[in-house]
């Protein structure tokens, strides 16, 4: 006769076995501030912070998790574009604009640096902050 392991556990009195939480590799926590999840607290932290700031009229506005294009896809199927989602990109009173990535120094990674190039490159005036 053949059981399933919940019936299994049932029938010796132990519990049922949980996959494992997924861990992040950079130790990061997810949380969630209304309604939006973040990678990190540092990330959701800064959120706050824009949020307060816009309040106060300090800055116009922000967009939350954007995608940017740093370059463009070929014709063919094989070669497509290279994106970038910011964690925030703040839009100041005077009508220009930020990119801001909350990052720790673990998480500056080689690809990371080389989508920074292209954004630098494709938009030289637009700042770019990692905090």
């Amino acid at each position: 006769m053949f059981m399933t392991e919940k019936e299994y556990r049932n029938v010796i009195g132990g519990k049922e076995r949980k996959a494992p939480a997924a861990k992040n590799k950079y130790r990061a926590k997810k949380t969630w501030r209304d309604g939006i999840c973040f990678d990190s607290i540092k990330e959701a932290n800064y959120y706050s912070e824009l949020k307060i700031r816009r309040a106060a009229g300090a800055i116009a506005g922000y967009i939350v998790h954007g995608k940017m294009i740093c370059t463009y896809g070929g014709d063919s199927s094989k070669e497509k574009a290279v994106t970038y989602e910011p964690d925030f990109v703040v839009l100041h009173n005077d009508g220009t604009y930020e990119i801001v990535d909350t990052k720790s120094v673990v998480t500056i990674t080689p690809v990371f640096k080389n989508k920074m190039k292209s954004l630098k490159e494709k938009f030289p005036d637009v700042e770019i902050h990692i905090r």
